[in-house]
């Protein structure tokens, strides 16, 4: 009785280990066959992280602001004409004004226009931008600012009107002509404009002429409006104003109230 009752126990026992075999077995093999799948555990994206297929999340404040566009955001391209009264093309220079922030920064990019008057370029459509276009004998024409983006024509038109032709003599306060001098004319914005307050700090010029022997200039490029007119060779010089009412008249007389040093 006692030699059978340690054989039933000693079965007993040995059931046990054979049990924990076979549990161990399939917990390596189902590892196992994790691995060769390659599957791991996932965990989910919060919710202010997903977006549809395709697409991501971007914030544009409300201040202008734009955020860095995806990646596969694609450029649009659009080509630029310039031309006169009569659709005649105009060979002229085109400058394109590009900010991220609303003019807080920005950057300019020049271009050429050919002889029939068109450059083409490819910007992001979330750019903010300025185009402007000068030409000899030409009025300068401004676009006021607006997303790259909400411009639906495939190709912009810039018409330019005729400038206004304007002599003039400048002198220094001694009464001297102010020889070979580099006069720079700038519009003088309105700044209580949007298009004066952002054109103030692009700083465009719309003409540059260099005086003569005796300190006479024209100009064939400039706007009706006031202007402020600067020295680029001479940065530290104030700069002097010119009244529209004085532009009208078709002729100036630009007393420089110093002396060249």
């Amino acid at each position: 009785m006692a030699a059978r009752r340690r054989r039933i126990i000693a079965l007993f026992f040995a059931l046990l280990v054979v049990g924990a075999m076979v549990v161990r077995l399939r917990h390596r093999s189902a590892e196992s066959s994790h691995e060769r799948r390659g599957s791991s555990p996932l965990t989910p994206a919060p919710d202010d992280l997903r977006t549809s297929p395709g697409k991501v999340k971007t914030d544009s404040g409300a201040d202008g602001t734009i955020a860095p566009h995806a990646p596969s955001e694609r450029l649009q391209s659009k080509a630029i004409r310039v031309v006169n009264g009569a659709g005649a093309p105009v060979r002229a220079k085109v400058l394109i004004a590009m900010s991220k922030d609303y003019f807080k920064t920005f950057a300019l990019m020049p271009l050429e226009a050919d002889d029939t008057g068109r450059s083409t370029v490819a910007l992001d459509p979330r750019s903010w931008v300025v185009l402007s276009a000068s030409a000899p004998g030409h009025r300068p024409v401004w676009r006021s600012p607006v997303t790259w983006g909400e411009i639906s024509d495939p190709e912009i038109c810039l018409e330019m009107a005729p400038g206004l032709a304007v002599a003039g003599t400048s002198y220094w306060k001694s009464g001297s002509g102010c020889t070979n001098i580099l006069l720079r004319f700038s519009p003088d914005w309105d700044l209580g404009s949007l298009d004066g307050q952002i054109g103030s700090k692009l700083a465009i010029p719309d003409d540059e002429v260099r005086t003569d022997a005796a300190g006479g200039f024209q100009c064939t490029s400039l706007r009706p409006g006031p202007y402020r007119i600067s020295f680029p060779e001479q940065p530290t010089w104030p700069t002097l104003t010119v009244a529209a009412d004085q532009l009208r008249t078709g002729s100036i007389r630009l007393r420089v109230p110093w002396e060249p040093k």
